[in-house]
């Protein structure tokens, strides 16, 4: 199995300063202990530094089967029961297997985006009739949106990495157990 170092790192264009990777890679490492350390100078990694190293240090099965793991949860938490027709249909094609084509997800995103659109241009009406605190609205709505973004952001940056771990754990040199 491939050892992470510092010097991997550097080949591969990692964004941490020489002086970091060194601390950090005191030794040779197993890609899991990459995934998996928390103590000393690991104790900062964030989740999506280690899927960086995991995205370029895997076999293609293990970034195939973590992949297929992160879109699958990503089609049942958030396109499921969306409220969308044409993306539920889609979703449920998608998870039974029937349908994984491209074209049949953009053809989602669109009915998403059209439903998205039609929305927005309801908010915006809806706000124009209270013009003098529509600005005040937008961007309390926009600081909200953020921050909820952020926090679903980094929980599933912590979840594709416990996924990443477990593909690790169940793989033998790129093939899935």
């Amino acid at each position: 199995m491939r050892k992470i170092t510092a010097e991997w790192n550097k080949e591969h264009l990692a964004c941490y300063p020489d002086e970091r990777l060194a601390r950090l890679y005191d030794r040779p490492m197993e890609l899991r202990e990459v995934l998996a350390r928390k103590d000393g100078p690991w104790d900062d990694v964030s989740a999506e530094d280690r899927m960086w190293v995991f995205w370029r240090a895997a076999t293609q099965a293990q970034r195939a089967t973590t992949l297929d793991r992160i879109i699958t949860r990503a089609v049942t938490n958030h396109c499921l029961d969306c409220g969308i027709d044409a993306v539920e249909q889609w979703a449920a094609r998608w998870l039974s297997g029937e349908d994984r084509s491209g074209k049949a997800a953009m053809a989602a995103v669109w009915a998403a985006r059209a439903v998205r659109a039609a929305k927005a241009a309801a908010r915006a009406a809806e706000w124009a009739v209270e013009a003098e605190r529509a600005t005040e609205r937008a961007e309390w709505a926009e600081c909200a949106e953020w921050a909820e973004w952020a926090e679903w952001s980094e929980a599933e940056r912590d979840l594709q990495l416990l996924d990443a771990l477990d593909v690790l754990d169940n793989t033998q040199e790129g093939e899935t157990k």
